[in-house]
């Protein structure tokens, strides 16, 4: 199997690719695709991108922090949210969605950690440095997705307990029919 992970943000959305390796998606660098909808489409293109160039079997999505930031912001991230899901199941992809306290659980053993604490603990318990938290959250749910589907990993000591707590959107033939292209 082969699982791309997408930590899902306006400012810097981190991706973990099939290969281990992490990306990050800065649409402020993007020249004047830095606003609104061309801000989601430039996401959407890039990770797009990715999927054709690496093939995965397998999304892993860090689903909504409910409660958790400005409200006119939650709308936006909503919609990208969104848009990303159609993309991937609109090409068959399982969408494994892991909450962010369960992501937070799984690596440092408990749901409130700092973004901080899980950069800590992936130096510590898997031994990898990012130079982002949304690099770190990518990779870690790509380890998360990885153990869900049962996919031996070697790797680290996560916490395994939190893996009823994940959920998989599959396609339906519908969105099967449509497959969004970018």
């Amino acid at each position: 199997m082969k699982i791309m992970a997408v930590d899902p943000s306006l400012r810097a959305t981190g991706v973990a690719l099939p290969s281990g390796e992490t990306k990050l998606i800065e649409p402020a660098k993007m020249g004047p695709y830095s606003e609104g909808t061309d801000r989601v489409a430039a996401i959407l293109w890039r990770v797009s991108t990715w999927m054709e160039e690496y093939k995965p079997t397998h999304i892993c999505l860090e689903d909504y922090a409910y409660g958790v930031g400005k409200s006119g912001r939650l709308f936006d991230i909503g919609e990208l949210g969104g848009c990303l899901k159609l993309l991937f199941l609109s090409r068959g992809l399982p969408i494994i969605l892991v909450p962010p306290t369960v992501l937070k659980k799984f690596v440092t053993g408990k749901g409130n950690a700092s973004k901080q604490e899980v950069m800590r603990d992936l130096k510590q318990k898997w031994g990898r440095s990012f130079v982002s938290s949304d690099m770190a959250d990518a990779y870690a749910l790509r380890l998360l997705a990885m153990q869900k589907v049962g996919v031996r990993v070697e790797e680290g000591p996560g916490d395994r307990s939190v893996l009823g707590k994940v959920t998989i959107l599959r396609s339906s033939e519908f969105l099967k029919t449509i497959a969004i292209k970018f």
